[in-house]
Parts: C-alpha cells; sequence; structure tokens
C-alpha cells in the first residue's frame, strides 16, 4: 500500500505512520532513514543500499511506498524537514531536574508535528458522527485505556453521555449491539493490540460506525476503522517513538476532539459543561 494521508506530511512521519504495512525491504530502508535522516540523506540510493545491504531498487520502491515518485524525492522532502528541524536545547541543568527539562523541551519541539497526519474531513465526519450518535461506546487498552477514560469522561461532561468500558469481553458484547447510527470510539496507538482488534471486529458485525485514534495510517485496527483520526509522531525519531512513545499527542487530540462535539451540540453542552465543573468543585476540599 503507498502513503494516502496528506502529501504534506514530512518523511518521518510517513515512515511512523506507514512502516507497518511495508515489505521487510522497505521497512530496512524506511527505518535507517529515520534512525539517522542527517546523515543518509547525503546517500545516493545506490550509497543508501550498498550501507544497509539491499538492492538499489528496493530503495526506489521504500520511497514510492512512502508516497513519492522516487528516492530524490525522499531525499529532497527529507532535506526541508531536516531544514525546519530545531533541536531542543540541552543547556537545561543537571541532575533528575535537568533530564526532565530536557525531554519535556524535546517533546515540545516536535508537538507541531502532531496534526501533520490529520485531514479535515476526517476530523469533521468524527465530530459529526459523535454528535449525532444515539449511543456513544469508548474503548482502549493498555496504554490507551486511561486516553479512552479520560475522552469518556470529558464527552460525558458536555451532555454527550459515552459508556467507557474496560473489560475486553464486554467491550465486544457491547460493540455487537450497536444499532444504525451509533459510534464506538477506539483509542489504539499502535492499531493492532488484540483485545482492542476485538473490539473493532465486533463494531465491524454491529451497524455501528468506528471512529479511531491512532499512530499508524495502516494497521489491522485502521483497516475495519470508519474514519482515523492518526495522530502525527512527536518525537525526533523513529526509533524514539516507538521505544519512549507518549500519550500527550493523543491527549491533546482529545481535548480538542471534544471541544468541537460541545460546539456542534450547542448551547445545551455549554450549560452541561458549567454545571459539571460547578460538581467538581463541590468534591473538591478546603
Amino acid at each position: 500500500m503507498t502513503w494516502s494521508a496528506p502529501q504534506d506530511a514530512p518523511p518521518t512521519v510517513r515512515i511512523a505512520a506507514h512502516r507497518s504495512t511495508m515489505l521487510p525491504s522497505e521497512r530496512r530502508v524506511a527505518d535507517a532513514i529515520a534512525a539517522q535522516p542527517a546523515t543518509l540523506v547525503e546517500l545516493t540510493a545506490q550509497e543508501l543500499a550498498e550501507r544497509i545491504g539491499v538492492a538499489r531498487t528496493t530503495v526506489i520502491r521504500a520511497s514510492q511506498s512512502l508516497g513519492y515518485a522516487g528516492y530524490t524525492q525522499l531525499r529532497l522532502a527529507l532535506t526541508k524537514e531536516l531544514a525546519r528541524s530545531v533541536p531542543a536545547p540541552r543547556t537545561v541543568g543537571e541532575g533528575m531536574l535537568g533530564r526532565l527539562r530536557a525531554d519535556v523541551e524535546e517533546l515540545a519541539s516536535g508537538l507541531h508535528r502532531l496534526a501533520s497526519t490529520l485531514d479535515e474531513a476526517s476530523m469533521q465526519r468524527a465530530v459529526e458522527l459523535v454528535a449525532a450518535a444515539p449511543r456513544v461506546l469508548v474503548f482502549g487498552s493498555g496504554l490507551s485505556a486511561t486516553i479512552a477514560e479520560d475522552l469518556s469522561m470529558r464527552l460525558t461532561g458536555i451532555g454527550r453521555t459515552a459508556e467507557y468500558l474496560l473489560d475486553p469481553i464486554s467491550q465486544q458484547i457491547a460493540a455487537v449491539q450497536l444499532r444504525d447510527g451509533d459510534v464506538a470510539l477506539l483509542v489504539s496507538g499502535s492499531g493492532a493490540t488484540q483485545s482492542s482488534l476485538a473490539a473493532a471486529r465486533a463494531v465491524a458485525e454491529s451497524q455501528g460506525s468506528l471512529v479511531l485514534i491512532t499512530s499508524f495510517a495502516r494497521s489491522p485496527i485502521a483497516e475495519l476503522a470508519d474514519v482515523r483520526l492518526v495522530v502525527g509522531p512527536v518525537q525526533q525519531g523513529f526509533r524514539d517513538e516507538l521505544v519512549r512513545r507518549t500519550r500527550v499527542p493523543h491527549s491533546i487530540l482529545v481535548e480538542f476532539l471534544v471541544d468541537r462535539v460541545g460546539e456542534a451540540l450547542g448551547p445545551e453542552a455549554a450549560a452541561m459543561h458549567l454545571r459539571a465543573i460547578g460538581i467538581l468543585a463541590d468534591n473538591i476540599g478546603e
């Protein structure tokens, strides 16, 4: 499969979102570029092929899988991405707090990439489906479970009651009962967690729609989704994105999505939001 998301998405974002569907040999090319973009951008297709032990045609095919006409176009796009990259300041002190400040600044420097794989039509469709649905279910497993729970609570707080189910079997039982117009919101960073995949398959057997919040444009769950909201990776490199995956970008998208649903619901949502804030205030002690 080739890249089908926004054409202005930079190469490393495309690699992170599309890597799982590439052939193993093409994946070696993508991983090498993501790991050392500043170094490998200087290499020709033949030099890159020799360095990582693949054929020159594999380098070209990998470039085409990422949505470029060829390796030359990939190099040009990578050059532009590197030119826009601003390294996070590392002079942030010593010790634990210094390391924390460095991590925060590195994350902040990449947050602009969050929206690079989202598209207007999918965002609009997700808001419309959630705002109009008679019933909304929210699922998430593993590291995505807390984001899903937060999404459910925020939606309920604006009067858009959303059921959050943590137990995998309960998710499937509820999902298969969805009727026409109902919506399941599934948060899955990888798009491949088995329990979430089972819930997605249950939604596919129902009459409801599946809206997926994920980090990868192509995955087993993404293939079942009616709407995919792909959050762009914010780490500097693909390897960091896999090893140190943060849920901050997903949380930002969740807050934005709930705000837009509230706008679609109108004054009643705003009034309910104020009532929810009042309830929270009542439960805070002196």
